[in-house]
């Protein structure tokens, strides 16, 4: 990789933002839009409730029975730029976050799938409750996040994607 290149996440390497704006603990906003922000090692961007678990409500929606595989990739792609995320510290997501990497089972995301606000709820409760006990300076920040993620519409976001990649 070349350097001030960053991996998407997706295979594609894309040019890191030259300087700041650096991402700060619970910031939130769409992946797309945190995206353009630097993350140091620091900070990760979580999804919330998971991508996989958005993507296969998505999928498995009636409206999708018929889409072609280029349709139900940009729905997947769509649905990962204009969901919810939250900056949250690099050890908290990797070590205690419910759906990062292989904690995200296949079952967990079926589960999650058939209700988007109760998984972020799950979510965003676990993440919590690791920054109050940990007496976290990001704990607020991320209490004003999770509001805001609360109160995000699933499924309106879900079928506006579908909307725009069957058109």
């Amino acid at each position: 990789m070349v350097k001030g290149q960053t991996n998407s996440g997706t295979g594609k390497t894309k040019q890191a933002p030259l300087k700041p704006p650096w991402l700060k603990c619970g910031e939130v906003g769409t992946y797309s839009k945190l995206n353009e922000k630097r993350a140091r090692r620091k900070f990760e961007r979580d999804h919330v409730p998971s991508h996989a678990a958005m993507n296969k409500a998505a999928q498995s929606s009636s409206r999708m029975r018929d889409a072609s595989d280029v349709e139900r990739a940009c729905v997947k792609s769509r649905l990962k730029a204009r969901a919810l995320t939250i900056s949250i510290p690099r050890t908290l997501h990797r070590g205690h976050s419910r759906t990062c990497g292989s904690r995200n089972t296949k079952n967990q995301i079926k589960t999650d799938s058939k209700d988007l606000d109760s998984a972020a709820n799950r979510d965003l409760g676990r993440i919590q409750r690791r920054l109050d006990s940990t007496n976290s300076p990001c704990a607020a920040a991320y209490r004003a996040a999770a509001k805001k993620v609360r109160a995000q519409n699933h499924k309106k976001l879900i079928n506006d994607v579908i909307d725009e990649c069957l058109a």
